[in-house]
């Protein structure tokens, strides 16, 4: 049965080599990374990462400054931005890509939605619509046969994705990924970094690295078994 890696993390705009990005991605291997607030031309620089940045895809206007980032090892095609098409996005926070995995294609989806500050429980409803978007969005793929990992900063503590699997609830590892400043002593408090996959993706293990990271959040890294082909449909 084919496996799948996944690593996803938030680098609050840091270098790779000063967050722990080049130290952590060539030892676990990962398949796929999902970066958001990260640099690419920091990426392209690092040597580290030199075998997933043949092929990537990153967008320095996506989410939060200096952008975000889809990372591989597996060929990706069909990579792009997804435009805000309506008064729900404040800009565009979403990428995704066609991953050609031995099992079958992917469709990755990086994540960064709008942080409710300053205050969250009276600045949620921008993220809330996001959200709840992003979700009507990936529920339609789902149906029409996409086996999807979207995985991100979702800027919630709290947060569903109609149709898809929370890899972390699945196996019961719920842990805290973000705090408020990065410091590798300091634990985490909320969990605002997800992985969610399509039901067919069955989550093996989930870690969540805080100790390795110099940025408020923390490494999220999943497991996955796949089996199968599933049907492709549009985008």
């Amino acid at each position: 049965m084919a496996s799948l890696t996944v690593l996803t993390w938030n680098l609050q705009g840091r270098p790779p080599d000063q967050v722990g990005l080049s130290e952590l991605v060539p030892r676990l291997d990962p398949d796929l990374i999902f970066l958001q607030e990260a640099d690419a031309s920091a990426l392209a620089a690092e040597p580290a990462l030199v075998d997933w940045m043949r092929h990537s895809y990153a967008d320095p206007r996506a989410g939060t400054w200096p952008g975000m980032a889809i990372l591989s090892r597996l060929p990706l095609h069909d990579a792009s931005t997804q435009e805000p098409t309506s008064g729900v996005w404040d800009r565009p926070r979403v990428l995704v890509a066609s991953v050609a995995h031995s099992s079958g294609e992917l469709l990755a989806v990086c994540v960064h939605a709008k942080a409710p500050l300053p205050v969250p429980f009276l600045h949620a409803t921008a993220r809330n619509r996001q959200l709840a978007a992003l979700g009507k969005w990936l529920a339609q793929r789902t149906a029409g046969g996409r086996r999807i990992v979207a995985a991100g900063d979702f800027n919630a503590v709290s947060c569903r994705m109609d149709g898809l699997v929370d890899a972390a609830a699945a196996i019961q590892r719920r842990r805290p990924t973000w705090r408020p400043f990065g410091a590798p002593w300091l634990p985490a408090m909320l969990r605002l970094d997800r992985v969610f996959v399509s039901p067919s993706i069955t989550p093996i293990a989930v870690r969540v690295a805080c100790g390795a990271s110099w940025s408020d959040h923390c490494p999220v890294m999943a497991t996955f078994q796949l089996d199968g082909t599933e049907a492709m449909d549009q985008r």
